[in-house]
């Protein structure tokens, strides 16, 4: 089960990260500014964060991200919605970046 969902977007420069986020509030999405988290919002209770493949764009990213995103398998879903999947291999990597970031202690 999970308790959030991760987007990377492929974007640039941050204007464009901005224009993305007030695209996301106006359908929704809420800055989940207690969490101290830039990335982080709430939608209908899930909480969402949307990380740029750029590391300017916060001021920090994932190595992983732009060769997960280039080679992401894309997924239809029933409503004809069209997303991107990181593979295994990235998706752990991801994942155990975020892990050592967070001092290899926070399992989340």
């Amino acid at each position: 089960m999970t308790y959030d969902v991760d987007c990377i977007v492929e974007i640039a420069p941050r204007a464009a990260y901005h224009v993305l986020e007030e695209e996301l509030r106006a359908l929704g999405l809420i800055n989940d500014i207690a969490s101290g988290v830039l990335c982080r919002g709430t939608y209908q209770g899930m909480t969402v964060d949307v990380m740029p493949t750029e590391p300017e764009i916060l001021g920090f990213s994932n190595p992983w991200y732009p060769a997960g995103f280039a080679h992401a398998t894309i997924y239809r879903l029933p409503n004809g919605l069209e997303i991107r999947i990181l593979s295994v291999v990235y998706f752990v990597a991801t994942k155990l970046v975020a892990l050592r970031d967070r001092g290899w202690a926070d399992l989340r």
